[in-house]
């Protein structure tokens, strides 16, 4: 494998693990965006609107549902993408997954690694090394 190959898979494991950390976040702004959505004041009808524009209350309903929108959709994206490596990564042993995730998705320190699996150094970059190529196998089947 080339090292454009190794390091194109190693930014996917990356933004994976990312984006799995940046789906809690967009689940708990959704929360805060609906209770915000709630407790806006309802339209006044007997309000006059400012030239060229709805209430202030209308204007902040709107920027909050389309806030929601934007995050809804992004949330669909990014578990469709993640769906994607999921699935190249359960052709993985669990050994093999979790040393991937660990080096290029938490980028841990390699002596850490060498502890947790028990290794050598060389042996943990040659079951990588493998483990790459297997997964962009599963990933683009090349």
């Amino acid at each position: 494998m080339n090292n454009y190959t190794r390091n194109k898979l190693a930014r996917e494991i990356r933004k994976y693990y990312l984006a799995k950390e940046g789906l809690l976040a967009i689940d708990d702004k959704i929360k805060v965006l609906q209770s915000r959505k709630s407790g806006v004041k309802g339209i006044d009808m007997s309000a006059i609107p400012n030239y060229g524009g709805g209430s202030r209350y209308e204007d902040s309903l709107l920027d909050i549902i389309s806030d929601l929108d934007m995050l809804e959709k992004n949330k669909r994206y990014i578990q469709e993408s993640c769906a994607c490596v999921e699935k190249a990564l359960m052709s993985l042993s669990d050994m093999k997954k979790e040393l991937l995730i660990k080096l290029y998705g938490e980028r841990c320190n390699i002596e850490y690694l060498k502890r947790h699996f028990n290794y050598e150094k060389s042996a943990i970059y040659s079951i990588a090394n493998k483990a790459l190529e297997d997964f962009g196998l599963s990933l683009y089947g090349e």
